[in-house]
């Protein structure tokens, strides 16, 4: 399928009779090709992008999520990925797009420009009720998701994980790069970050499969403190929006 910004850029290129360059253009195609070259670093699948989808950009949805970068860096890659429809994230073949990015294609992969001089550069993205999946960001000093011991691919930083439906939660997951940046999200009822409602391993500097707890999540709207599942309430379809602050 073939992302949104690759169809901007072609709808971009039609030839114009005048001499005056197009710096829109050239602004979106470097863009795009600033993504593709950091996910090919990072041994990263680019994403669909599907303005469609049951993940999407843009608002309308069950469910939103506002994505900003508030780190030290200009640019940051999202990633959003999604599981099949009764499957789980560790079934194999019954995922469709996951955090295994080296080799399945997540739903959605763009730039995150950082938000200057009152300039909002947000990124907004609809999710249909009853999805599950997770959310991360690349960033300058991302490994590739091949060089980290323990990651089996995944994306080598801290991610977010949801289930968007009125029984559904957020979470925090440090389990796969223990070292990763911080990132915090606020919903309608509670938040979750690397200090609350999160997952960490026992060997706190190592990545595990087994052998995680989910930490501080016992306040209003929050669940599962100290067990392998639990998070914030995802809130209810049509009325939840979140935000999702990348920090450094």
């Amino acid at each position: 399928m073939r992302s949104s910004i690759a169809l901007a850029l072609a709808a971009l290129s039609i030839a114009s009779t005048s001499a005056q360059p197009n710096h829109a253009h050239r602004r979106l195609h470097n863009r795009a090709a600033t993504v593709a070259s950091i996910l090919s670093d990072k041994a990263i699948l680019q994403g669909q992008n599907s303005p469609t989808g049951s993940i999407r950009l843009g608002g309308g949805g069950d469910y939103e999520v506002e994505f900003t970068n508030d780190s030290d860096e200009n640019e940051l890659v999202l990633l959003v990925w999604n599981m099949a429809a009764g499957g789980s994230e560790y079934s194999g073949n019954a995922i469709t797009s996951c955090s295994w990015c080296n080799g399945q294609a997540p739903a959605i992969s763009v730039p995150l420009t950082k938000s200057t001089n009152g300039q909002n550069n947000s990124v907004t993205v609809s999710f249909d009720s009853g999805l599950s999946g997770g959310w991360g960001a690349a960033y300058s000093d991302t490994p590739s998701t091949m060089d980290v011991q323990g990651s089996g691919g995944q994306l080598p930083n801290t991610i977010q994980e949801f289930t968007f439906s009125p029984t559904g939660v957020v979470d925090t997951s440090r389990e796969i790069y223990p070292q990763g940046h911080d990132v915090a999200a606020q919903g309608p009822e509670c938040g979750t970050s690397t200090s609350e409602c999160v997952f960490t391993c026992d060997d706190s500097d190592a990545a595990c499969t087994y052998g995680y707890l989910l930490h501080n999540c016992a306040g209003p709207g929050q669940q599962g403190d100290n067990t392998q599942s639990g998070g914030c309430a995802a809130g209810q379809p049509g009325q939840s929006k979140w935000t999702v602050s990348f920090k450094n």
